[in-house]
């Protein structure tokens, strides 16, 4: 399937930051995310600062199409950008995460609809629920759509809304773009893990939706997948073993003495989390560029490159828990404690993990299945 994802075309008039630049400004938020990251583990969503700095940083324009003001950049940045806030708040990552990858899914979608999203408003974000929990009804020049769609992360802070949703009858899934004024937020989001991310439920009755904001074709096609996802996941567990450093370091065993540093046991398990991590974002690095290669050159991407990503894409959040849980097995009991930042990095990659994307068994069969039968097309 051709991809359409112009992200240069028409640069704007503004100049238009470098990677340099702007993780450069990464590195300057990082103090305030890791200050703010323990209240924030207390609450339901992220603090309205939290996501007003990233946008100030211009972190939401990394892979928005230059002319609607975003800086067209590959999902390589994105997914360095995305590690850096991990390391100090899952949350914060899993929000930026996901409405800034929106952007990109968005630039495929008719410029009709991308001027409606940014022409006026272009720092516009969207957050999504792609399982199509809603029900459509053909109408006159578009579609009636009904329903409710859990785990919208983010949708506080979003204008829009990518929802999934079925004509009766039809067996693939069509994915639609709604105002965020159209639909009502449910407060129901109280997780042990990820736990500021507002993923909420949505609920719309009778929304007009036309032609133009609705798509058949599969929004990630076992290409880019969520690529931002499971590199919340890697930045937890990178930002765990500093943790775990500066937690336990020092600290004495109880019953053999001694420094846990110096414990040949403890330099085992951290060197292996360390190399699980550093294995985690070489693979998903290594499958961006090799996409992003295909889609320069070929304007698609080979099945077997598909397979590999949907394959590597739980694989590496495989690497991301086993690198953190071989940590927190060995912290003691006062990892235990309420508010250890052990503990939180540790449920956030947990429940990180536990996303469809990041699904082992899912992944395995899917990538398979993709090789052989060419009318398969996994959800993500």
């Amino acid at each position: 399937m051709p991809y359409n994802l112009d992200l240069h075309a028409v640069k704007t008039s503004e100049p238009i930051p470098t990677t340099e630049d702007l993780l450069s400004r990464v590195d300057a938020l990082v103090p305030h995310i890791r200050e703010r990251a323990p209240e924030t583990a207390k609450l339901t969503s992220l603090p309205k600062v939290a996501v007003a700095e990233m946008k100030a940083a211009g972190l939401h324009h990394i892979q928005q199409p230059r002319r609607f003001g975003g800086y067209g950049y590959s999902q390589t940045l994105f997914v360095d950008v995305v590690e850096k806030i991990a390391a100090e708040c899952g949350s914060s990552a899993w929000v930026y995460a996901v409405l800034a990858a929106h952007q990109r899914l968005l630039a495929g979608y008719p410029d009709e609809v991308q001027k409606a999203i940014w022409d006026e408003t272009p720092d516009s974000v969207a957050s999504s629920a792609f399982a199509p929990t809603g029900d459509a009804i053909r109408v006159a020049g578009g579609y009636c759509l009904s329903g409710r769609w859990p785990y919208s992360s983010g949708c506080d802070f979003a204008q829009w809304a990518l929802l999934g949703g079925k004509l009766a009858g039809e067996v693939r899934p069509l994915t639609f773009v709604v105002q965020m004024k159209d639909l009502e937020i449910l407060d129901d989001w109280h997780s042990t893990g990820l736990k500021a991310t507002g993923s909420k439920t949505l609920v719309g009755r009778n929304i007009f939706v036309s032609d133009a904001f609705a798509r058949t074709t599969p929004l990630f096609e076992g290409s880019t997948a969520p690529v931002g996802l499971v590199s919340v996941a890697i930045g937890c567990a990178r930002g765990a073993i500093r943790t775990f450093i500066e937690l336990y370091g020092e600290k004495i065993q109880p019953i053999r003495g001694g420094r846990m540093l110096d414990s040949e046991a403890i330099q085992d398990k951290l060197a292996l989390s360390m190399a699980d991590v550093d294995a985690a974002s070489l693979l998903i690095h290594r499958d961006i560029q090799d996409t992003d290669t295909a889609l320069a050159r070929h304007n698609a991407i080979p099945i077997e490159i598909q397979s590999r990503n949907r394959r590597n894409q739980a694989y590496a959040g495989r690497l991301a828990l086993q690198a953190i849980d071989r940590l927190f097995a060995v912290a003691g009991s006062t990892a235990t404690a309420e508010g250890n930042q052990l503990q939180i990095k540790y449920r956030d990659v947990q429940t990180a993990t536990l996303h469809a994307s990041m699904s082992w068994d899912l992944a395995a069969r899917q990538s398979i299945r993709m090789l052989h039968d060419p009318a398969f097309t996994p959800a993500f």
